[in-house]
């Protein structure tokens, strides 16, 4: 038996990796896409932590000019929000990639194929689908792609979406309890190159103000732990 896992770098996916190498049995793969994003630093966090967990890394590149995104480089200005914009907002985010998540799961699902895996795992949340923030975590949406992807692989291979009904802190609370390495991971959109104490480089740090940051630091928040990952300073 094997799994593909699509591991972004980030938070919920290497939750999702972690879960997937406690319960599945056999083999886990991980796969991660390039498609253009601004925070290409989470390409290498996805090799970092499949290298931490001792399973098979697989970088595929998609072409950058067919997306439209304020996550892409070169394309729209990122949004800063705060927690109850994120919450309240209709629609979907400025950072919403069209269609990314059905274009990875159906490159992951033909690499499951030729690797005669059974499983694929991906991270999408609960947060991720309200108010049709990225239509493609909605639930409805990975029903009727697992539906494509099982028929197209001749039933050979199944979806998974585990976090689907979690709060992200839900799912950091999850990976707590796995002890999943977050301060291995890279969730931000928007990062910021910054100088450390005794540092003659600079070195990425999560913006904190970004989507990403707002819903990563308020389900850690929410638990009581402490994120372990650096975020830029805010001037007063």
């Amino acid at each position: 038996m094997k799994t593909v896992v699509v591991l972004s770098g980030g938070l919920d996916s290497t939750t999702a990796l972690a879960q997937a190498i406690r319960d599945d049995e056999g083999e886990v793969l991980t796969v991660t896409f390039h498609y253009g994003q601004k925070h290409e630093i989470e390409l290498s966090a996805a090799q970092r932590i499949a290298d931490y967990y001792k399973v098979s890394w697989k970088r595929i590149d998609l072409p950058n000019d067919v997306f439209h995104s304020g996550a892409l480089a070169g394309d729209t200005e990122m949004p800063h929000m705060t927690y109850e914009e994120l919450h309240d907002a209709v629609g979907p985010s400025p950072t919403y990639v069209p269609f990314r998540n059905g274009t990875m799961l159906s490159l992951a699902a033909a690499y499951a194929i030729t690797q005669e895996a059974q499983y694929i795992k991906i991270g999408a949340h609960a947060e991720d689908a309200r108010n049709w923030a990225y239509p493609d975590c909605r639930p409805e949406f990975m029903v009727y792609m697992g539906k494509a992807i099982e028929v197209g692989s001749y039933f050979q291979v199944n979806l998974q979406v585990p976090f689907q009904y979690m709060s992200k802190a839900q799912v950091v609370e999850l990976g707590a309890g796995l002890d999943v390495p977050f301060e291995k991971t890279w969730s931000c959109y928007d990062p910021v190159w910054t100088f450390g104490e005794g540092e003659d480089y600079s070195h990425p740090v999560h913006c904190g103000q970004c989507p990403t940051c707002i819903g990563r630091k308020a389900a850690f928040e929410s638990l009581g732990l402490t994120d372990p990952v650096e975020y830029a300073k805010v001037e007063a």
